[in-house]
């Protein structure tokens, strides 16, 4: 009898086990599960389990981004090698009602390379999705300096006028890229107070305008430079932001930051080879519709 349900607290030790079982000891994976579970549920999204006859045979996270109604959540699954087709048969569907039932249309997982073509992949309806690569990062960078005239501090998202000022600063980076929908007022006040993300936002210390803004999730080891205004490239301003993002992340325990990069933004990629990025060729993303209620 297969089944699937959201996590609950008196399932935490075994899926704790189960995910032991699956990673040696002080590895990235081991460390990145264990410390979501070791976080609140609703701070970093829903865990699902699979069970057969009451015994574990899989997980999914959801991490919940939401960065408007049509972009994806990304989906993190994990099971045995022999029961992965029967694991991703049972937690496809309870994943899909979850991310139906809150409007999302996509959702996204990241698979080693050679992955490509795999049938337990491709025929369940997931497409390699070039729109973004992945890079990481060295987070032992050099200084970068400080900006004269220019602020840059944490944002906790209250301020409605910086508010806007942030989202359109973000959207006009972000248009048109068939990958980030519009940040509203309400959606982006909504991302940047999640627990788990810090944000920076650079502001000019005499008209307080919004110069650059950036996103870090230490949970995920993820820095995201979203955004820095056009009269200000060029200047060390993105340069400085994604020094105080890797050094941030250092602080919290890790020794590589992960982002995503449209692979035809060379000014971006440039920019984070300049702190020893380097493509993740291992890694890809694929994206999956949510299936219908029908």
């Amino acid at each position: 009898m297969f089944s699937a349900q959201m996590m609950a607290d008196g399932h935490r030790e075994g899926v704790r086990s189960f995910l032991a079982s699956l990673a040696t000891e002080g590895s990235p994976l081991r460390r990145f599960w264990f410390d979501l579970l070791d976080r609140p549920q609703s701070s970093e999204g829903p865990f699902l389990i699979a069970t057969k006859d009451d015994r574990l045979i899989g997980v999914a996270l959801v991490i919940p981004r939401p960065v408007g109604p049509r972009y994806g959540r990304m989906v993190f699954y994990v099971s045995r090698p022999d029961e992965e087709n029967v694991a991703y048969d049972v937690l496809l569907p309870a994943v899909d009602r979850l991310l139906r039932d809150c409007g999302i249309a996509d959702q996204y997982i990241s698979l080693p390379a050679e992955t490509v073509g795999d049938d337990s992949v491709v025929s369940r309806g997931f497409v390699l999705d070039t729109r973004l690569a992945g890079f990481t990062i060295p987070t032992a960078a050099t200084p970068r300096p400080s900006i004269p005239g220019i602020e840059v501090s944490d944002y906790d998202g209250t301020d409605r006028d910086l508010n806007a000022q942030v989202a359109d600063l973000c959207n006009h980076a972000l248009r048109g890229d068939g990958v980030w929908s519009p940040l509203g007022g309400v959606g982006l006040q909504e991302i940047i107070t999640l627990p788990e993300t810090a944000w920076l936002v650079a502001v000019d210390e005499q008209t307080g305008q919004a110069l650059g803004a950036a996103e870090i999730v230490p949970v995920q080891s993820l820095y995201n430079l979203i955004a820095v205004k056009r009269s200000h490239w060029g200047t060390g301003l993105a340069d400085y932001l994604v020094f105080l993002g890797l050094e941030r992340l250092r602080a919290e325990g890790s020794d590589l930051a992960f982002t995503l990069v449209r692979p035809n933004n060379a000014a971006s990629i440039r920019l984070h080879r300049r702190f020893g990025a380097t493509r993740r060729q291992d890694t890809l993303i694929f994206r999956r519709p949510v299936a219908s209620s029908a």
